[in-house]
């Protein structure tokens, strides 16, 4: 398997730029994150389609750029991140839609557990 193969090269980041969008389950960059990074790795993740909360979200929906399939909002984010064990450790870019996410728990991915 090649996340087996990466998770052994012992890598402290994952780099995820402008991808979350064009994602059909944007959580699972969340989910291999969590499986290859060793506690406290980071995962520095910006979002292209950005809003500031859920009304821009639903005022904008017309507007989403072609081939993106979601947007996010800092909560959403922030949410994801608590669910797969990550904290937002850094959100200060000038458009705030970029997060330095650092791994503070190590969990099992549904999507890796062995049977």
């Amino acid at each position: 398997d090649d996340l087996l193969k990466i998770k052994k090269e012992n890598f402290k980041n994952v780099v995820c730029c402008d991808t979350i969008e064009h994602i059909y389950f944007p959580a699972s960059i969340f989910e291999v994150s969590q499986f290859i990074l060793p506690l406290h790795g980071n995962l520095y993740l910006n979002v292209g389609e950005y809003y500031k909360d859920n009304f821009e979200i639903k005022n904008n929906l017309k507007c989403m750029q072609i081939g993106h399939l979601s947007g996010a909002t800092k909560q959403t984010i922030k949410m994801i991140s608590n669910y797969y064990g990550f904290k937002i450790k850094n959100n200060e870019s000038k458009t705030k839609n970029s997060f330095v996410l650092e791994k503070v728990q190590n969990l099992t991915p549904v999507i890796y557990e062995k049977k």
